[in-house]
């Protein structure tokens, strides 16, 4: 692992370098700190209902053409699960999703040796070797955003909404075409009233708002430095950052109060501010 105290949010305790952050920090440090430590043995979590004296590690129906490896988790545990070398990546993603969550219909990235895996293609065509180690990370959602739109009288407006590489559109409604240049960008041409409610042009559907919601895009890791040269400030899953200048230190229980008093500053409305808080 690689580490440094270097960065202001290190607060002088040694954090770790992720493949994801190297491209971020590098210009910023001197040295960074290498800690070489072997894969400690893992607890495996056993499937539902297997027994026998095999039930610490979990095994994928498979021939002899099987190796052994290791799947680390968000707060590092670790899964050991044996898996056929033919077998897709997606076959490890429904494991650690059923043992995570009881079901597969749960989406992770992941990652061996700092590059993303593709989750259709097999186990061996990576030369993944017998011992190796793949980390599985949750995929980050937006959550669901909504515009809001008000005019004291009907307006004809267009609403441009563009995504950085790092994300890609799961959701958006009205339903209108997606463009893609330098990321995902989509238009909706709209009339407003009065009362707040939205007619969609092309379709003629009245809404009260215009929703979308977003994935981090795999496709988009890791970023070369050039690309990340942006006119504009852009949201990104890999480049989110804190410090002094963007947060404060406040109580658990005054921080809904100061985030509606600060939604309301900013022109929210009270059912924008509530379902911004819940």
């Amino acid at each position: 692992s690689l580490q440094t105290n270097q960065l202001d949010i290190c607060e002088g305790q040694l954090v770790d370098i992720t493949a994801e952050t190297w491209d971020k920090v590098i210009e910023s440090l001197t040295s960074v700190e290498v800690t070489r430590a072997e894969l400690p043995l893992p607890i495996a979590l056993p499937p539902s209902g297997s027994t026998g004296s095999d039930a610490g590690a979990i095994s994928l129906p498979s021939n002899n053409n099987k190796i052994r490896v290791y799947l680390v988790l968000v707060y590092d545990d670790i899964i050991s699960a044996m898996i056929e070398l033919s077998a897709r990546v997606q076959e490890l993603v429904d494991v650690v999703a059923r043992e995570l969550v009881g079901s597969t219909q749960y989406n992770f990235k992941t990652t061996w040796g700092g590059s993303r895996l593709d989750h259709n293609r097999s186990i061996g065509s990576y030369n993944i070797l017998n011992g190796d180690s793949i980390s599985f990370v949750t995929e980050q959602v937006s959550g669901n955003p909504v515009i809001y739109l008000y005019s004291s009288s009907d307006v004809d407006v267009s609403v441009k909404l563009s995504l950085s590489p790092e994300w890609s559109f799961s959701a958006i409604y009205p339903i209108v075409a997606l463009k893609q240049e330098h990321g995902q960008h989509v238009e909706w041409n709209v009339c407003t009233h009065q009362d707040g409610s939205l007619t969609e042009r092309n379709s003629g559907l009245d809404v009260s708002y215009l929703f979308w919601e977003a994935r981090t895009n795999s496709d988009a890791f890791p970023h070369s430095p050039t690309s990340e040269l942006q006119l504009v400030d852009v949201l990104s899953p890999t480049s989110s950052t804190l410090g002094d200048m963007d947060s404060i230190v406040i109580s658990v229980d005054k921080v809904t109060v100061y985030l509606d008093k600060l939604l309301k500053a900013l022109g929210l409305h009270t059912e924008a501010r509530t379902s911004f808080i819940t």
